[in-house]
């Protein structure tokens, strides 16, 4: 700003300052030509702080800001961005659009000049703060396949891209009662209705646990597959007679509507004669009877097949009808074994046939028993008792019974004895080929006795008692266990020679059954030892007597029968019914023609599984013949000859060199 003074000095050409200064106004001093002001200077646009904030996967719409001193027009233009955050549109006057990338939450940002078209443009960066918006979960529509009647998992899926955990919720499923459960995790574990089939279709939820939910649907197939058909049997009797017929009742269903046809697998034992609701089961006639499983089987017409299966026992009838054959052929070289009742009435002779069964499955399921199965025959005799029971001197019992059966026997009261002489007679009437004979009493107590006859009650433990008073009656076996107050009545009838399980004898070297030691070394002798030793304690006495084992049948029911009573046990039935038999020629004595063939043979008494066959020529060996019964041989022999067949206990329940083998000898004398 000028001051007032220097404009007057300014018009009228001098100033009066100083007089050595103004001493040319005016006057002849040189001419000054005086200087304009500076022309002002342009400013360039300031950009505003251009900072923004918007919500995840929502747009902006927004306007940059700057400020320019001269009020110049200001204009725009992007100079860079990065597009994987979002994309930006910018006008020139400065307004923008921004579009983040999908889901992206987090900072983004652009750069930018601004000019006020005077200046360098100004560059300048935009900010933008994208805030994260919990997303819904994703799932789409899935299908599975499976099975009709099977179970299956299946995993459904869905995706957030907040990474958040998922929670899945069955809402409805149709059928509803189809056998659906989803857990959290998203596994479908399907447990079927029986014979569903088709589609299955689920309503399913699924959440992230912060509010978002989705719901979707899903699908099973299931693929029908062919139902086997449902046979359902009433059970025949466990004993069935050869060549009776038997009332078959049963029922037979299809959920798929086929046909369906009853049959069984076992022409050779049955026939069976169908009926619409039932029908009538034939057992074949024949001459063994067989334990054996009946197998009935329903089947559709597209194969699928439902099977019925029963346990039972093919008897063979006697000719009255009276006596059933329950193990082996009626007529036989084998033991033949007669079990009979006391007291059973006419009614509750099933009863005893029953009984008779289960002993039967008992004894020779026993291995020092059951190994020779093929060596016995087992029958049960109906007898019919005027009266149910037996008598029982201990509570004043009186009963009329076919053999007179009672307890109290020699005023032991669970000894339980019957008439031999009426039970001889009347079993010799139906089975005269008859060897041994066990009695069975109709009373639930305690007891049984040995003997010429061996009894047996029908206690919990009938079978077992039966096998041991057998032990007596048929294998000649003594009691092992304990009774120091009676053993002075049996001590007389005690004979070393007379049992096979006990003895007086401490000599290791002398013991009858030394051949069972394992190590003579070191015998077994202190109770819970195993093995076969010498063990004190039996023939009712505490002391004196030896058994062979810590304990077997003969001492405790239930228990073992034990390697020396075994052995006894099939000695004994070698002694009825030998090795063999059958044998052809039957004279030992045997002529033949020269250069001819001559023919040996035989039967084994219990079979070839248990039993080996060696053949020797004048006391040769001929290994040609192992384990044949029947030969033709010796067509070349100019002289007269002897043939050996050599028949060996092969069953490892017989150590006795004496009882092991026998030999069949045919003396040939050649003409």
């Amino acid at each position: 700003m000028q001051r007032p003074w220097f404009r007057l000095c300014w018009q009228f050409g001098c100033c009066l300052l100083s007089l050595s200064i103004l001493a040319g106004c005016g006057g002849g001093g040189a001419d000054s030509t005086p200087t304009p002001p500076p022309t002002p200077q342009n400013v360039a646009p300031v950009p505003g702080a251009n900072t923004f904030q918007l919500n995840e996967d929502s747009s902006l719409q927004a306007q940059l800001s700057a400020s320019d001193a001269d009020n110049d027009a200001l204009s725009y233009q992007l100079t860079s961005q990065s597009q994987a955050e979002g994309l930006v549109t910018l006008q020139s006057d400065g307004r923008f659009s921004y579009q983040p990338t999908a889901d992206y939450a987090g900072e983004a940002s652009f750069s930018y000049t601004v000019s006020d078209g005077k200046n360098t443009p100004v560059a300048a960066t935009a900010r933008l703060s994208i805030q994260n918006v919990n997303d819904l979960p994703v799932a789409q529509l899935q299908q599975f396949a499976g099975t009709e009647d099977v179970a299956a998992i299946f995993q459904l899926k869905a995706t957030d891209v907040d990474k958040d955990p998922l929670i899945f919720t069955l809402q409805s499923a149709a059928p509803a009662n189809a056998g659906v459960t989803v857990n959290p995790a998203g596994e479908i574990h399907l447990k079927p209705l029986a014979n569903l089939n088709g589609k299955i279709r689920l309503q399913v939820q699924v959440s992230d646990g912060k509010g978002a939910e989705v719901a979707f649907q899903t699908e099973i197939t299931l693929a029908a597959v062919n139902d086997a058909p449902t046979l359902t049997v009433t059970p025949l009797p466990a004993l069935l007679d050869a060549g009776s017929v038997y009332p078959l009742q049963y029922g037979i269903e299809d959920v798929d509507g086929d046909a369906v046809v009853l049959s069984h697998t076992q022409p050779e034992l049955f026939r069976l004669d169908s009926a619409q609701t039932g029908a009538g089961l034939q057992v074949l006639a024949r001459t063994t009877a067989l334990d054996t499983e009946l197998l009935l089987q329903a089947t559709d017409s597209q194969g699928a097949t439902a099977q019925y299966k029963q346990k039972v026992l093919v008897a063979i009838p006697n000719g009255n009808g009276m006596g059933r054959t329950l193990v082996g052929p009626v007529q036989s070289n084998r033991l033949n074994l007669v079990i009979v009742g006391d007291g059973f009435t006419a009614a509750e002779q099933q009863k005893l046939r029953e009984a008779a069964v289960k002993f039967s499955q008992v004894f020779f399921n026993s291995k020092e028993i059951g190994t020779h199965r093929d060596g016995w025959s087992l029958h049960v005799l109906d007898a019919v008792s005027a009266q149910s029971g037996a008598d029982d001197p201990s509570t004043n019992t009186l009963v009329d019974t076919l053999f007179d059966g009672n307890f109290g026997c020699a005023g032991i009261d669970r000894l339980y004895c019957v008439n031999s002489s009426k039970v001889f007679g009347y079993v010799f009437r139906h089975y005269p080929q008859f060897d041994f004979v066990l009695v069975a009493g109709n009373s639930s107590k305690y007891g049984g006795a040995g003997g010429s006859i061996s009894t047996f009650t029908l206690h919990q433990s009938a079978a077992d008692i039966a096998i041991h008073e057998l032990g007596h009656t048929f294998a000649q076996l003594a009691d092992e266990y304990i009774d120091d107050a009676n053993a002075h009545l049996y001590l007389p009838g005690y004979c070393e020679n007379c049992y096979a399980n006990i003895t007086q004898l401490t000599d290791l070297t002398q013991v009858k059954w030394r051949h069972w030691f394992s190590d003579p070394s070191q015998v077994p002798t202190q109770p819970g030892q195993a093995g076969v030793g010498l063990f004190e304690g039996g023939y009712y006495s505490s002391k004196g007597f030896y058994r062979p084992k810590n304990n077997s049948f003969m001492l405790a029911l239930g228990q073992p029968i034990g390697e020396v009573n075994g052995e006894a046990w099939v000695n004994q039935l070698y002694q009825n019914i030998g090795m063999y038999h059958s044998r052809q020629p039957q004279q030992q004595q045997v002529v033949q023609a020269r250069g001819q063939t001559q023919q040996f043979s035989f039967a084994l008494s219990v079979g070839s599984a248990q039993q080996k066959v060696q053949w020797y020529l004048n006391g040769q060996a001929m290994p040609q013949f192992d384990n044949k019964t029947d030969i033709s041989c010796c067509q070349d022999q100019q002289q007269n000859y002897q043939i050996t067949a050599v028949i060996t206990d092969i069953s490892g329940l017989v150590k006795a060199s004496a009882l092991v083998s026998r030999e069949v000898q045919w003396h040939v004398q050649i003409q």
